[in-house]
């Protein structure tokens, strides 16, 4: 996906009406990080990192654009500039997880880099770290690929699926009217099912695959 500085404003407003969905939904995933570091790839304006943060995670937040790295460093969230498919190139240290959202180069109809972001995700974790992604429904979406596509390429690496389940059963905007609990019971029932978002968590098995 190319995004241009002249859009800053259009990512600064939806990230402000994501902003209820995006709390109560780090809260629900937050188990699915082990004890340690995090990276965010492709953290965009930051607000994941900033949430992440306010729960007493470590976060290091990350982008391969340079207008939205000089905005979270406005925003005094810790960002650096990180090309997903390299990630060690630019990090130059492993991570305990490595945490995404719509990231283009997994939602990418070219599979073939979709593999190599897998790759790069496997090589920049320590042995036994997690990689928690969250991915369009692709079922729905035709423009994108499909949660099966991403699951035959990660047969081939050595991740462990630890789980993987659908999120989001209501547009954004009605997370801001709606009472918490009734929207983690809509997602506990509902979501993981019917979600337009599908959420996967691995694990890193180092057997000297990619490494």
């Amino acid at each position: 996906m190319d995004y241009k500085k002249s859009d800053l404003d259009y990512w600064i407003k939806t990230t402000q009406r994501q902003y209820h969905k995006d709390m109560l939904f780090i809260k629900r995933i937050k188990k699915y990080f082990i004890q340690g570091s995090i990276l965010e790839l492709g953290a965009g304006c930051g607000q994941l990192s900033k949430l992440l943060s306010y729960l007493g995670l470590i976060v290091q937040a990350s982008d391969i654009n340079d207008f939205f790295i000089e905005y979270m460093i406005s925003q005094s969230i810790n960002a650096i500039k990180v090309d997903a498919l390299d990630i060690i190139k630019y990090t130059k240290i492993k991570y305990d997880n490595i945490f995404c959202q719509g990231l283009s180069t997994l939602v990418t109809k070219d599979l073939s880099i979709v593999e190599k972001t897998y790759q790069s995700i496997y090589k920049a974790l320590n042995d036994n770290g997690r990689a928690v992604l969250i991915l369009p429904n692709g079922y729905n979406i035709f423009k994108w690929n499909k949660l099966k596509d991403h699951i035959e390429i990660i047969k081939k690496l050595n991740f462990k699926i630890f789980k993987i389940f659908r999120d989001q059963i209501l547009p954004s905007v009605y997370y801001v009217n709606i009472n918490p609990l009734v929207i983690n019971f809509l997602e506990n029932a509902l979501g993981r099912f019917f979600g337009v978002r599908n959420v996967i968590v691995l694990e890193k098995i180092n057997l000297g695959g990619y490494e």
